[in-house]
């Protein structure tokens, strides 16, 4: 049985020997000592998930998960990322860029391969779950969500979202005319990562505004959620 390949960006090599050691026997490893090489090693190759560390030189984790979530045929890898520094500014901006965990220095070596298994398992299940006659799209109204480009099609009109925007509004349509409160968003989003509530509010002003010529909106309950809907 293929080996599912992990791709580990760190700059430090003695955690490149301790990665190695963790991976080498259950997984393809691919070891890249900074972001721009992981880059590179991505886009010639993609892994089936990533773990990267923060504080790199020439590219740091930040750089690396904007640019490599820019890329949408790469929106189904996860990223895990480790750091020595552990900060709520840190994991709420990361997470903005498209980080799916966040996991500090020192780590438990069973904790991090349970979370690399987690999301190859996720990430499998969400790729099953995919109906290929309609390639890898979901639809609401006259609505659809396309999740490997991570865009919405409605009628001819194509609006393209950030890594979070289209996590976010996955679950609202998915609920479509259903309540769905900050909580859910929080776990299903940022899967009960320790972020403000606040970080919400600015990217469902963002998919506002991107749907504002569009029959659709995302309606606040005050105090509750939001319901996304269909206006005229």
């Amino acid at each position: 049985m293929k080996k599912m390949k992990i791709l580990v960006i760190e700059d430090d090599e003695d955690m490149r020997d301790i990665y190695m050691n963790i991976f080498n026997d259950i997984y393809d490893l691919e070891l890249a000592k900074n972001g721009i090489d992981g880059v590179k090693k991505a886009f010639r190759g993609p892994p089936d998930i990533i773990v990267v560390d923060i504080k790199m030189p020439e590219m740091d984790g930040f750089q690396f998960c904007k640019t490599f979530r820019e890329e949408s045929e790469f929106a189904h890898i996860p990223i895990i990322v480790v750091s020595g520094f552990n900060n709520i500014e840190d994991r709420t901006r990361l997470f903005e860029l498209g980080a799916d965990d966040y996991l500090t220095k020192p780590f438990n070596r069973a904790e991090l391969l349970a979370r690399v298994h987690r999301k190859l398992q996720r990430a499998d299940e969400s790729l099953k779950n995919i109906n290929p006659a309609i390639q890898n799209s979901k639809s609401f109204k006259d609505l659809r969500l396309d999740s490997k480009s991570r865009n919405i099609q409605i009628g001819k009109k194509k609006i393209t979202l950030s890594f979070i925007e289209f996590k976010l509004l996955q679950l609202l349509v998915d609920h479509g005319d259903q309540l769905v409160t900050r909580a859910d968003i929080l776990e299903f989003v940022w899967e009960k990562q320790a972020v403000s509530p606040r970080l919400i509010d600015p990217h469902i002003l963002a998919i506002r505004t991107k749907l504002s010529e569009t029959p659709f909106t995302i309606q606040s309950v005050y105090g509750k959620g939001y319901i996304f809907k269909r206006v005229d």
